[in-house]
């Protein structure tokens, strides 16, 4: 697939899991867009991010790197390696970024490469901007105790008001894209599928009855996750069931949206290559915890993968994908498969009931700890290795890894992932 010299476009939808598509195996219609997308151009099948939560996976998005190599994520907030963007503008790309998540922000240095960086958040009042920049002093220079503090602290004050940014997202892609001899690089995040899961009452109510109230009483009112519990207990007046439907309101309302925009870059450009994926997936307690930033699940890193355009072949691929081998493919038309895949972790677990009291005395907090996680991802299962344990875990209970009876060299896999991935500290 040829992508040099045309525009390009790239949306990355938040916190969308490949298994609520049509196109992965999902019962509901939650895509129709994205599924005929698919049908008719490249999609991969088993295409995961390298970390469950925003910052770092958009880090390994920009740079080809792990957490593990550029180190956004793992002690500093902040975006310091090279990015793809900056290769794209030395061959004389055109380059606007426009996202609606508060951390993929200028502040973090997200805007790297970029000659227009678009910050499409609902900090419309001085208070808002306060918070904003309270919120990223505290992202900045982290360690892991802190790190939940500032993300807490602005996605708390804001997400329970945000307009979500997908109404003003294609304005600004109709003020920005140009249609001189400069080839468009268009990077746009959306946040639709993440908390509080708001979407007009038209797409949420395909999937629930009465979504206005459940929306606002069950998301918004009880969006917190300063406390760790809500990982795991999820949210008091909401089934899960209720969130589920919720989730998919989100993920109709964006598929909507998409349509939209690819109609209007299809009539604008000549050349365009669309690309739809994703940061990180959702949990629905499917192992016994909720959202995605608790730790490497199939759905917390199994993304959507879909490349359109001109020239395109219509073809599923089947080979595992790893997103930060994306920028091969806008760079150097490359595919890069592999057998295995790597992704890594940093955030809530819980504790042995045992070690619980000695380790942490605040109450809110108990039974619960930061930890840390890798994973490596090979012919059809996972192997998980904790920082506190000694031995590699099988997720045998994980569907898409369950399905055949062969399995990879566990020893050969465990030497890889520790070569490659390396040490926690």
């Amino acid at each position: 697939m040829d992508l040099e010299d045309k525009d390009v476009v790239l949306v990355v939808a938040d916190t969308l899991t490949a298994l609520h598509l049509p196109t992965y195996g999902y019962n509901r219609d939650t895509a129709p867009f994205m599924t005929e997308l698919a049908e008719n151009n490249t999609y991969f099948q088993n295409a995961y991010s390298n970390a469950p939560w925003t910052v770092p996976s958009h880090a390994s998005l920009f740079s080809g790197k792990l957490m593990s190599e550029h180190g956004t994520g793992t002690g500093d907030s902040v975006f310091r390696d090279h990015s793809f963007v900056q290769d794209l503008n030395d061959r004389g790309y055109r380059t606007v970024g426009i996202s609606a998540n508060e951390l993929v922000c200028e502040d973090l240095n997200f805007d790297r490469g970029f000659e227009t960086f678009h910050e499409v958040f609902n900090f419309d009042t001085e208070e808002s901007e306060v918070l904003k920049e309270a919120a990223i002093d505290k992202l900045r220079d982290f360690d892991l105790e802190t790190l939940k503090d500032g993300l807490n602290f602005l996605f708390n004050k804001v997400k329970g008001n945000s307009t979500r940014g997908a109404e003003n997202i294609e304005r600004i892609v109709r003020d920005e894209i140009s249609d001189d001899n400069s080839p468009n690089f268009l990077f746009i995040n959306y946040t639709e599928p993440h908390l509080p899961y708001s979407s007009p009452k038209e797409f949420a109510g395909q999937f629930t009855d009465n979504p206005e109230e459940k929306i606002s009483k069950n998301m918004k009112d009880h969006y917190n996750t300063d406390k760790p519990e809500i990982y795991y207990q999820g949210f008091p007046n909401c089934t899960d069931e209720e969130l589920v439907d919720l989730y998919d309101g989100t993920i109709k309302y964006l598929d909507s949206k998409l349509e939209s925009l690819y109609e209007y870059l299809n009539e604008e450009l000549d050349d365009l290559v669309f690309i739809v994926t994703s940061d990180h997936g959702e949990n629905f307690r499917e192992h016994g915890a909720y959202f995605h930033q608790c730790g490497i699940w199939e759905k917390s890193i199994r993304i959507p993968l879909i490349v359109a355009g001109d020239g395109v072949p219509d073809q599923e691929v089947t080979e595992n994908f790893s997103l930060r081998n994306l920028k091969h493919l806008i760079l150097e038309n490359e595919v890069k498969t592999s057998d295995t895949v790597y992704a890594e972790y940093a955030g809530w677990t819980k504790m042995k009931p045992e070690d619980a009291e000695e380790k942490i005395e605040d109450e809110t907090k108990r039974k619960f700890e930061y930890n840390k996680a890798k994973a490596v991802i090979g012919d059809q299962k996972a192997l998980v290795k904790n920082s506190e344990l000694e031995d590699f875990q099988f997720i045998p209970d994980q569907k898409c890894y369950s399905e055949k009876e062969e399995c990879f060299d566990q020893e050969k896999l465990e030497n890889k992932l520790d070569l490659i991935l390396g040490d926690f500290d």
